[in-house]
């Protein structure tokens, strides 16, 4: 019963590892229908009608990272955005005095419309984002 001593494999001879058969991944079955789409979304057309044109009515960098913000938060039944000024401010890096001038700026230009100001005893502020004359929201 002598048994052999195990053999020394030199570094850079190893035996390359065994490839492991994998199976192939399951396809639909033919039986199951696609899902419908929904009626053709606008979501992104006031968008890119903003950046189309009335963009350029505005100056300051706050005040069309403001527009950005609140279009990201409008919601899409009401129509409305529901954020706080200092919710506002800090989403677009800037500065609440520098927000309140973004919102003005905006409002002179038609492109948004302040809802109501929030205060401690009514809520957040809402705004409603108006694109331009072409396309409603």
């Amino acid at each position: 019963m002598n048994e052999a001593p195990p053999k020394i494999i030199p570094l850079g001879q190893e035996p390359r590892p065994q490839a492991i058969p994998r199976e192939a991944p399951a396809l639909p079955s033919s039986k199951s229908k696609p899902k419908p789409r929904r009626g053709k979304s606008n979501r992104f057309e006031p968008l890119n009608h903003f950046i189309g044109g009335p963009l350029a009515k505005v100056k300051g960098r706050a005040a069309v990272a403001c527009w950005v913000v609140l279009f990201a938060r409008t919601n899409r039944k009401t129509g409305l955005a529901r954020i706080s000024q200092s919710k506002l401010a800090e989403l677009c890096g800037c500065k609440v005095r520098a927000l309140r001038d973004a919102l003005g700026e905006l409002e002179a230009a038609g492109l948004l419309q302040i809802k109501l100001r929030g205060n401690e005893f009514s809520g957040v502020s809402m705004y409603r984002l108006h694109p331009g004359k072409e396309t409603t929201r």
